[in-house]
């Protein structure tokens, strides 16, 4: 279970980096491991859309609770799934982890700006 659509925001911090691109949509995805950073096969996914005033922990909480469903759907047809949706590599974006410098607020600037040092 990763949380967001793969193949966008592979990595450690995704909710973190869709709220602070000022997506409007986000999900869970459920997908086969592999030796890649959330490159496996893609088997399921659901959207969910991001509140305006949404926090990280909030959007965290939902998509856990929405999540538990959709992995009990992927195990409850797991032979049926395998062979899924292979991820778009070109379409790909990467969400690492967060640092301390990455909170800078620039208050003169008319809409969210979220700087990566």
């Amino acid at each position: 279970m990763h949380a967001s659509l793969l193949p966008k925001y592979r990595g450690a911090a995704p909710i973190q980096w869709a709220i602070a691109s000022g997506e409007t949509i986000t999900g869970n995805t459920t997908m086969r491991i592999d030796a890649g950073m959330d490159t496996g096969e893609m088997l399921l996914q659901e959207e969910l859309r991001i509140g305006a005033e949404e926090t990280a922990p909030e959007l965290a909480g939902r998509l856990s609770e929405m999540g538990a469903p959709l992995m009990v759907e992927t195990l409850r047809d797991w032979r049926r799934r395998v062979g899924g949706a292979g991820a778009d590599h070109a379409a790909a974006t990467l969400a690492p982890m967060l640092k301390r410098e990455d909170g800078r607020i620039e208050w003169g600037r008319q809409r969210r700006i979220f700087t990566t040092g």
